[in-house]
């Protein structure tokens, strides 16, 4: 097997509307959170694709319920000229897919701050011979993305568990048995507070690292509607 030969894996959360409630009965809409989860996914995609060189990105977008296929579909059309994008509904199936591969990053999808630095640079560390295990931890403790060299049966199906927090991920980790790096600046958009965190975020010039200017106005259409809310 080509020891190069990574994949990426998007990891679809359970999302609710319950979670994006504001104030009284205001809560998103089913199309405004549509419309956030695919900005994001778009985001990282827009990211991921500055990483190509010669050969396509394989890249499989794990879809845990069957709404999620109207958010994603149109996506592998996007970037059929740079990625080799599978979109799979089955656990089982998505595990098989990936005992193919060498070197994994498993990222939910409702991510926000990994630049394409962020990816050249995990790369990088899991370009090791060791058994090596980044970890993206955000600042209230939710995993972000991980990244490794060796297949691992844990990590994949720790990862496509809903709710996911880094204790509970930890936990069940044999330490000893990796090299284990833990960075930060990344936050996943589940709720309406960290959507405030994303306009805050969106507001600084950082965010131009991870975050381009067609993408920006995407989410700007949100933030118009809850300006009142998110200041």
């Amino acid at each position: 097997m080509n020891q190069d030969y990574k994949v990426f894996c998007l990891v679809t959360p359970q999302s609710s509307l319950n979670d994006f409630k504001i104030q009284g009965e205001l809560s998103f809409s089913e199309s405004e959170l549509s419309l956030l989860i695919k900005t994001l996914t778009l985001n990282f995609f827009e990211n991921l694709k500055l990483t190509s060189s010669k050969e396509a990105i394989n890249v499989m977008i794990f879809l845990k319920e069957n709404e999620y296929e109207n958010y994603f579909q149109e996506i592998p059309a996007l970037y059929a000229d740079l990625m080799n994008i599978q979109l799979v509904t089955n656990s089982d199936k998505l595990i098989d897919e990936l005992k193919n591969y060498s070197k994994f990053f498993i990222v939910i999808s409702d991510v926000m701050g990994i630049s394409t630095k962020d990816i050249i640079t995990s790369n990088n560390l899991i370009s090791s011979d060791d058994n090596t295990l980044v970890i993206s931890k955000s600042e209230n403790e939710e995993i972000c993305f991980i990244a490794f060299n060796h297949y691992d049966n844990y990590l994949i199906k720790k990862m496509i568990e809903p709710n996911l927090d880094y204790e509970n991920f930890l936990s069940g980790i044999e330490t000893e048995k990796f090299f284990i790096h833990i960075i930060n600046g990344h936050f996943r958009v589940n709720n309406f507070s960290n959507f405030k965190l994303l306009y805050k975020k969106l507001s600084t010039k950082e965010s131009l690292e991870y975050c381009n200017q067609e993408i920006h106005e995407k989410f700007t259409n949100l933030f118009i509607e809850y300006r009142d809310y998110i200041k």
